[in-house]
């Protein structure tokens, strides 16, 4: 009998959202930011690279990857124009894949930059 594993998928999804108070957390309140793009920074330099997986943000300010790699890497937003990031405050997020693991709400804050 051959029997052929399904490689399991990793998925990393979150929301960037339009921080009108600027406390860091989403609230009832606050919409979703479209447009913005997130990636996966798997040489840990703070930069989006040609071979890094990237997704722009759907009308509510969704993103997801269904394929993320298995290992440890960070995941980033490109900060919009006008913009500074409130959350997380590190700039981005420390992942661990393996196996089929399924990371939810790696969120980003943005609040207008008020001059």
């Amino acid at each position: 009998m051959d029997v052929t594993a399904t490689p399991k998928t990793n998925t990393v999804a979150g929301t960037v959202f339009r921080d009108e108070d600027g406390d860091a957390a989403l609230d009832a309140s606050e919409g979703g930011q479209s447009g913005v793009t997130v990636f996966l920074d798997l040489n840990r330099n703070g930069f989006l690279g040609a071979d890094e997986p990237f997704q722009v943000t759907d009308s509510n300010g969704e993103y997801r990857f269904e394929d993320a790699p298995s290992g440890s890497y960070l995941v980033w937003q490109v900060v919009p124009d006008g913009f500074e990031q409130t959350t997380p405050e590190t700039f981005f997020t420390t992942v661990n894949l393996e196996g089929g693991a399924t990371l939810e709400n790696i969120n980003f804050g943005n609040r207008e930059f008020v001059f």
